[in-house]
């Protein structure tokens, strides 16, 4: 009986173009991906902006970061365990989509958008590790999601103003989940599965693989850490729209060409080399150049960390990025306090040495060889 299910699966999956073309379908999906992580972001961020303000706006938003950044640990472990993921971006979008244009209490939209969030990411994040090789193809689904914060910061003041403007998101989201369901694919064999861990992450693997993941976890709280609290003195002398645009963009062509970098030269020497880069600058960075170059350095270590990371625990790439994202929430509890990263230049330089070092330290004790 199964193998009748599968076959005429398979079947059908010929009738696609990609299935004469393996390689032009995952393209096709991780531009589709790439494009929703952009919209999902800056959906987002401009409706917790725009409607969620006022006295209840930190709870709300620690409710949303709750949401979108804890909830992708359980979520991908089920993931990696049904084997299917593709679904679970389609479920992200018609949530977002759903708050987009009801606009319920803050705290209602802040679980809608973060479940949203959530299942859009593991979704996506899954594809693009599970589907695609080396780096490169990691940077281009990540980098996206930092242009979609800042433009949906940009657009949270015209949120509140121009009720058009939230069909005209939501219309989007829409688009992009037609755009899924149309062309679908499964990442693996749909009848795949990855048994959970008998004995726990540390037992199954040997030591120096699970120290390395250790590594890799503290680096994304790090990073996520550093990322808003890097302390730029000459900010205060530009416009605050221009001084973001130019750090946001320097973070989305770093995940670009990082990605591209690694699958060059290797994970080893693109990290170490962007990372001393990074922290060199940063002695400098009270410079707005040399801040701008060293922000861009800094990134391009995101999608290694991603790939590196993934390669200890194989096949659970849901799991993977449940647990990286989870330290991506960590890293932002002191901002939500606002404990600062002192010492100015020479604190952002100290922490870009230490990523650096706590980086080559899991890439050596990982199977990451490369």
């Amino acid at each position: 009986m199964r193998g009748d299910i599968l076959s005429a699966g398979k079947q059908r999956h010929k009738k696609r173009v990609w299935a004469r073309n393996p390689r032009l379908g995952v393209n096709i999906m991780l531009a589709v991906y790439s494009v929703g992580h952009l919209a999902v972001d800056m959906c987002c961020c401009a409706a917790m902006l725009a409607f969620t303000r006022g006295d209840y706006f930190a709870y709300a938003m620690l409710t949303y970061g709750v949401c979108a950044f804890v909830l992708p640990l359980p979520i991908g472990a089920a993931a990696d365990h049904f084997g299917r993921t593709g679904g679970l971006s389609i479920f992200g979008c018609v949530m977002i989509g759903a708050a987009m244009v009801a606009t319920p209490a803050p705290f209602v939209l802040a679980v809608m958008l973060g479940v949203g969030n959530a299942c859009y990411h593991v979704g996506g994040g899954v594809f693009a590790l599970r589907s695609c090789e080396g780096c490169g193809s990691l940077g281009a689904f990540f980098a996206p999601g930092a242009l979609g914060i800042f433009i949906g910061m940009c657009a949270s003041d015209a949120l509140k103003l121009a009720g058009p403007l939230i069909m005209v998101l939501t219309v989007l989201l829409m688009i992009i989940t037609v755009f899924l369901i149309v062309l679908a694919e499964p990442v693996s064999d749909p009848f795949e599965s990855v048994a959970p861990f008998p004995h726990g992450i540390a037992v199954n693997y040997p030591a120096h693989d699970f120290l390395g993941f250790v590594c890799f976890f503290v680096i994304a709280a790090m990073r996520s850490f550093c990322g808003g609290a890097f302390n730029f003195a000459w900010r205060a002398d530009i416009d605050a729209l221009a001084a973001d645009a130019l750090l946001a963009f320097a973070a989305v062509l770093g995940m670009l060409l990082g990605g591209v970098l690694a699958d060059n030269i290797g994970m080893k020497a693109a990290s170490s080399g962007t990372l001393l880069i990074s922290s060199a600058l940063m002695l400098l960075s009270d410079k707005m150049i040399f801040a701008v170059v060293a922000v861009l350095a800094f990134n391009m270590a995101v999608p290694l960390l991603m790939r590196a990371a993934s390669d200890v625990y194989n096949r659970r790439e849901g799991f993977t990025l449940g647990i990286l994202t989870f330290g991506y929430f960590l890293g932002l509890l002191p901002l939500y306090f606002d404990i600062p990263l002192p010492f100015g230049a020479y604190g952002n330089a100290a922490s870009s040495v230490l990523v650096l070092a706590i980086m080559a330290a899991g890439l050596e004790l990982s199977r990451s060889r490369t």
